[in-house]
């Protein structure tokens, strides 16, 4: 993912200095090859460092994609280096991890956390008529999703579109049953999710074995609205529709750093706002990874 935000960063327009900083030599050599695949990449001054000593200070723009076990460490090593943050979701793997990001930044750092939807044109279009008729209830369904990996990505839409903040989450219908994920020491589970936000608002979200793609269903107050982010379209019961594309992250990156650098803000949450859907989401996570396993982690492995 890191080497997808440096190749939207070698998009820009404008000359940039960029160090890409990663521990792991073969990391850094994955990077500068798919950065070189970047027509106009050349133009910048591009630099590859494995040790964080050797990086300036006083950057305008930082992004962290590191997977979340290591994104505190990561911080607290480079989170001053920039005046301004895009950090990858999800956060952290338990609330210590979360507090010592917190603790690190400056008031005056602007930090966001890449929330993507938000970022789409098709969604903002249909979010003001969403949220004008009053979100009532929410669901996603679909065949495995990586429910323990995006579903804070879907909490912080239903947060969005609805303007209600998120107060618990019921696990109890989510399975016991871990296995492995795509990125290695990582863990995937299915089931069912239940959250519960704002005003009464609930949020159902369900990731199954078998069966069709995912979608999300919103019932309104005067409509029914399904997202389907496959094919980049929101469309109403009523006839309403909006659609258009699902915005790859190194053209994202690209117009993340052009927004920042130009001194706007990004449609993305807040470092703050979206902690507060953390740190329910992580202790629920952590809380049914230990009761599952008969552990007592302190850290879930998710990613």
């Amino acid at each position: 993912l890191g080497a997808f935000h440096l190749q939207g960063l070698a998009k820009m327009e404008d000359t940039a200095v960029i160090d890409v900083y990663d521990p792991k030599l073969t990391a850094l050599s994955n990077a500068k090859a798919l950065c070189d695949q970047i027509s106009g990449a050349k133009k910048h001054r591009i630099s590859y460092i494995d040790d964080a000593k050797n990086l300036g200070d006083g950057y305008d723009f930082g992004i962290n994609a590191t997977t979340s076990g290591f994104r505190a460490d990561s911080v607290i090593k480079t989170g001053h280096l920039a005046e301004q943050w895009v950090l990858e979701k999800i956060l952290t793997q338990n609330l210590r991890q979360m507090d010592q990001i917190e603790a690190h930044f400056l008031r005056n750092q602007k930090i966001w956390v890449n929330h993507a939807l938000r970022e789409m044109d098709w969604l903002k279009k249909a979010k003001k008529d969403i949220k004008n008729e009053s979100v009532i209830s929410f669901a996603t369904i679909g065949k495995d999703w990586s429910l323990a990996c995006n579903l804070i990505h879907h909490l912080d839409l239903v947060n969005w579109l609805s303007g209600q903040k998120l107060l618990a989450l019921d696990m109890s219908r989510l399975s016991t049953n871990w296995f492995k994920s795509k990125r290695a020491g990582h863990f995937e589970t299915l089931g069912e999710v239940v959250a519960r936000f704002e005003g009464g608002l609930k949020a159902t979200f369900v990731s199954e074995a078998d069966g069709n793609k995912r979608i999300s269903k919103i019932i309104t107050k005067t409509d029914v609205w399904h997202i389907d982010v496959f094919s980049a379209t929101v469309f109403s019961d009523s006839g309403s529709r909006y659609s258009g594309e699902f915005t790859h992250q190194s053209t994202l990156t690209t117009l993340f750093a052009n927004d920042a650098l130009s001194g706007k803000a990004l449609n993305l949450p807040t470092l703050d706002c979206a902690t507060k859907t953390h740190r329910i989401f992580i202790t629920a996570m952590l809380d049914h990874w230990n009761n599952s396993t008969n552990k007592q982690d302190i850290a879930v492995p998710i990613t």
